[in-house]
């Protein structure tokens, strides 16, 4: 282990036996703090280079900068750490001396190879003194309490990124190196952290570990579980501070907030029209390009969308999951049931910006606002008709004769519609 260590003493005009008898006295020289930049300013004990007593002496010190210039490097990985202690160290990391009886996995130290069987007994001696949350190692604790005080001690000192966990402090600075070293070997996809390897992995295994309790679906990650489980339990955890609107996923609701903020970050090459996700300009750019990737089986009717393809299966199968809590009607999409429950609520959202009536659909206003525009245009027209007329005695009856007049009432009656219930 430390022959490519001994071969670079020789080099600096060392002898095998006095780097080796050395190697033990290298942390004493560290507490006297000899550094390359310092030279023997700093010593403790008052001594100076020149001034040392034995030749042994002097040539530690010359051992000790040669230490700091080239280091203890590890045959195995390739390390490199200052003094030979600390590569002893590190080099239990290759070992593994403590084994695990029930699994196999091995440990460095015998504290880790303590911590890791509590996840076979489920202990979890550590809690949360906020939330009452358990954990097995002290460490996740320290860093679950960074939630509650909303401190993030590692900040990247390129985009100003702040993070609580010092792993993904070091997965985000790859993405500015441009490192991602965990490689797929099926389709050569890489990643920067082993995390999203893993659940890549499952893409092409089918690999599903995570049940749904409340229905037979499964996924590939357990966040996307609990995200899917608020459908059930009806939480919404995620409300905004100025509407009010509430989110089943942390996404939803920053997608929501740029409808406030008017973002729209996503811009199509093609007609310069923005979007506010990535994935509504996907959809979009297939309108110029008319690729239609989802196709039915039994009627090979094809769709831009995977949501316009599973609704019209239900078509085929005669499937309706969403079910009317007032009245148990039930519906293909989540759409219908929606626009079916203002039905019972009585509410009304959508509402004309030029005469202030509410509607309960978007497309209902839409007519509305054509009709409401052609009116004011009409009113507008038929004042200039009568602006025109004599004044004084017989202009009202003047006005109501003339065909212009008659014709603009007649065009508003036909275009006019009846208000919703």
């Amino acid at each position: 282990m430390l022959t490519s260590a001994v071969t670079k003493r020789k080099a600096a005009g060392l002898s095998s036996r006095s780097v080796m008898n050395n190697l033990k006295e290298t942390e004493l020289l560290r507490l006297h703090r000899v550094t390359p930049e310092s030279g023997s300013k700093g010593w403790r004990s008052g001594f100076t280079e020149s001034g040392l007593r034995s030749e042994r002496q002097q040539g530690m010190v010359r051992f000790t900068k040669s230490v700091h210039r080239m280091g203890f490097t590890c045959d195995q990985c390739g390390k490199t750490w200052p003094t030979a202690y600390r590569l002893r160290q590190h080099y239990r990391t290759h070992i593994r001396p403590h084994e695990c009886e029930l699994c196999g996995h091995g440990f460095s130290k015998a504290a880790g190879l303590k911590a890791h069987t509590r996840v076979h007994t489920g202990e979890k001696p550590f809690s949360c003194d906020v939330c009452e949350k358990e954990f097995s190692r002290s460490e996740t604790l320290v860093i679950h309490m960074r939630v509650h005080t909303g401190e993030k001690p590692f900040e990247c000192d390129q985009c100003g990124k702040k993070f609580r966990h010092s792993g993904n402090f070091k997965a985000h600075m790859r993405i500015h190196r441009e490192q991602k070293p965990y490689n797929c070997d099926v389709c050569e996809k890489k990643f920067t952290q082993s995390g999203h390897l893993t659940v890549h992995m499952r893409i092409h295994n089918g690999d599903r570990p995570y049940w749904c309790d409340g229905c037979p679906k499964k996924f590939r990650h357990e966040h996307i579980l609990k995200e899917h489980e608020r459908i059930h339990t009806g939480e919404k955890p995620f409300e905004c501070d100025q509407c009010g609107t509430s989110f089943r996923t942390k996404t939803m609701f920053l997608v929501h907030q740029r409808v406030h903020r008017d973002q729209r970050p996503y811009l199509c090459e093609h007609c310069a029209k923005s979007f506010r996700t990535s994935s509504t300009l996907s959809v979009h750019n297939r309108t110029h390009t008319g690729e239609k990737p989802f196709r039915c089986g039994l009627c090979e009717m094809e769709f831009t969308q995977s949501s316009h393809y599973k609704h019209h299966l239900r078509i085929h199968s005669g499937e309706k999951p969403y079910k009317c809590d007032h009245c148990s009607k039930t519906f293909r999409s989540s759409s219908q049931l929606t626009r079916h429950r203002l039905v019972h609520t009585g509410q009304k959202p959508f509402v004309c910006g030029k005469c202030g009536k509410a509607f309960r659909f978007r497309s209902s206003r839409c007519r509305h606002v054509n009709i409401c525009r052609y009116e004011e245009k009409s009113c507008s027209s038929e004042q200039q008709v009568r602006d025109e007329q004599p004044k004084g005695d017989g202009a009202a009856e003047a006005a109501s004769c003339d065909p212009r007049v008659g014709l603009k009432r007649l065009e508003i009656r036909l275009h006019r519609v009846r208000p919703e219930k």
